[in-house]
């Protein structure tokens, strides 16, 4: 069938079929990150401080200027951190804490000088609030 268009309309409109196909292919992979985004964060656990594992405020004795607090965090896996002690008490944010963990106090800075003692602290995996205290002196 013969066209009946000139030969510069017909390239314009390839160009336009070209255009329009390639802005629906650039929405196409727009929507499908979008989608995989928004799975990724749904499949992300989300932690509540009170209902798997508590953050911990730690309070020392006045020769503390570091503690190393060893335990299982909200996972169950051992995790070891250490925290400089310019003021007691510490709040530890953003790590969550269950069940028995160490708290080893230092009479220097990031865990050095003379240990000062170790105590126990029974974190409870649930609570009502956000913080619990522990007690390292």
């Amino acid at each position: 069938m013969a066209s009946y268009l000139p030969a510069s309309s017909m390239h314009f409109e390839n160009v336009l079929y070209e255009a329009i196909q390639m802005r629906f292919q650039r929405l196409r992979i727009s929507a499908s990150l979008a989608w995989l985004t928004l799975f990724s964060v749904a499949a992300t656990p989300v932690v509540f401080a009170g209902s798997s594992g508590q953050q911990i405020t730690v309070y020392t004795g006045p020769a503390t200027r570091s503690v190393k607090i060893t335990g299982d965090n909200q996972g169950g896996v051992e995790t070891h951190q250490t925290l400089e002690t310019p003021a007691s008490p510490i709040y530890d944010a953003g790590y969550w804490w269950e069940r028995s963990i160490q708290i080893t106090s230092y009479s220097g800075t990031q865990g050095s000088g003379s240990d000062l003692g170790t105590v126990n602290c029974s974190v409870p995996v649930s609570q009502s609030g956000n913080w619990y205290d522990c007690f390292a002196y």
